[in-house]
C-alpha cells in the first residue's frame, strides 16, 4: 500500500537527479509504501532518460511531462496526481538521508495534530564558499539553530520539536494532503525571468494558512536532506537575484491581501532604513535590501499598470490549467 508520495518538479537538472534517485533507493522505508512523481517542466537534456532508467528501481514511479513554466505548476500537478494522504515535496538537487521517508511517515502517524514536517536542510557546497557567505547565516535562537535563507538551508539541531511552519522549506516539505485541498494548492513560484511579474509566494501561503488556523508543524532530525549549493551560486549576482525575487514575493503577498497602501508604506520604511543604516549595515546586507526594495517596486508598478497582472494576483487559486499563464498574457 502506497502511504506517502514524493513529488519533485524538475527542468534541465539531469546532473542532479542521479544523486536524488540514489538517495531514494537507499530509504529504510519499503519501496511498496511510497511513490515517486517527477514532473518535467520542459527539459531538453537527459532528464527523461534518467527517469526511465531509475523507474526500474521503484515499484511506484510516475514521469509526467508538462512544459508550463513555474515551480508551482509542477507541484500542483504532483499534488493532484498523488494517491497518498501524505505528500513530500522535494527539490531535484537534494539527497535525502536514509531515514527520510520512514521518519516522516511515522511522524505523521505519531502526531495526529501535526500537518507539516521538515528536517535539517544541510548545505552541500560544491566548492568552498567565499568568506562572505558566513555573513548570510542568521541565528534563530541561542541553541546553534541557524538559517541560510538565500540557499534554502536550515540547521535546527538533532532533537524533535514543534517549529514555525516558515522553517519548513520547499526543498523538503512534507504535508498532509487535506491542507493542500484547503489552500487549493501552491501559489506561483519559480517563474522564469520573462514572467517575473507573475511570481507569487510559493509554499509560504501554505505556511501562513497553518499559522492562521493554529495548526502545527514539527521538526524531525531523521527527516533531513543535503541541499546542493552549486559553484555558480557563489557570487553576488546570484544573491541579488534571490533578493530581488524575495521582494516580488513579499509584494505579491501584500497585494493579494489588498494592502496596496501598506506595500507603499513598507517600501518607504525600507528606503528610510536603508538611508539611515547605510553606515552600519554590512555591505552584503545593504546590497540585498536594495534588491528586495527594487523587487517590491517592480511588482507594484506592474500591478497598477497591467490588468492581467492584477487579475493574476487576485486569482482564487492556481489549480485551473495547473496555474499556467495564458500565452496572450505573457507581457511582463
Amino acid at each position: 500500500m502506497c502511504e506517502i508520495s514524493v513529488v519533485v518538479p524538475t527542468r534541465n537538472r539531469a546532473m542532479y537527479l542521479e544523486k536524488f534517485f540514489s538517495s531514494l533507493a537507499r530509504q529504510t522505508l519499503s519501496i511498496n509504501k511510497f511513490e515517486i512523481i517527477v514532473i518535467d517542466n520542459g527539459s531538453t537534456d537527459g532528464t527523461k532518460a534518467i527517469c526511465q532508467k531509475w523507474s526500474e528501481n521503484f515499484k511506484n514511479f510516475k514521469y509526467i511531462f508538462d512544459d508550463n513554466p513555474g515551480l508551482h505548476t509542477g507541484r500542483n500537478i504532483g499534488y493532484q496526481q498523488s494517491v497518498s494522504d501524505l505528500i513530500v515535496f522535494a527539490d531535484d538537487d537534494i539527497a535525502a538521508v536514509s531515514t527520510w521517508l520512514e521518519s516522516i511517515l511515522n511522524g505523521f502517524k505519531k502526531y495526529e495534530d501535526v500537518v507539516l514536517i521538515g528536517g535539517n536542510d544541510i548545505p552541500e557546497f560544491e566548492t568552498d564558499p567565499p568568506r562572505w557567505v558566513e555573513e548570510l547565516w542568521h541565528d534563530i535562537s541561542g541553541n546553534s539553530e541557524k538559517i541560510l535563507i538565500d540557499y534554502s538551508c536550515i540547521l535546527l539541531g538533532n532533537q524533535e520539536k514543534e517549529i514555525n511552519p516558515y522553517y519548513v522549506f520547499g526543498c523538503n516539505f512534507a504535508v498532509r494532503k487535506w491542507i493542500l485541498d484547503e489552500t487549493q494548492g501552491f501559489h506561483p513560484d519559480g517563474m522564469p525571468d520573462e514572467l517575473l511579474c507573475y511570481r507569487g509566494d510559493g509554499e509560504s501561503a501554505i505556511s501562513q494558512y497553518i499559522i492562521q488556523n493554529k495548526l502545527k508543524a514539527r521538526f524531525l532530525p531523521e527527516a533531513s536532506v543535503y541541499h546542493n549549493v552549486s559553484s555558480q551560486r557563489m557570487n553576488y549576482k546570484y544573491i541579488n537575484k534571490v533578493s530581488y525575487r524575495t521582494g516580488i514575493s513579499a509584494a505579491y503577498r501584500m497585494l493579494r491581501e489588498g494592502k496596496i497602501i501598506g506595500l507603499q508604506c513598507e517600501i518607504a520604511r525600507r528606503n528610510l532604513r536603508l538611508r539611515i543604516g547605510r553606515t552600519y549595515l554590512q555591505n552584503i546586507n545593504y546590497m540585498k535590501e536594495k534588491e528586495v526594495i527594487r523587487g517590491m517596486k517592480f511588482l507594484l508598478v506592474k500591478y497598477k499598470k497591467n490588468k492581467d497582472v492584477k487579475d493574476w494576483i487576485h486569482r482564487k487559486n492556481y489549480l485551473e490549467d495547473n496555474g499556467k499563464v495564458p500565452n496572450e498574457k505573457r507581457n511582463c
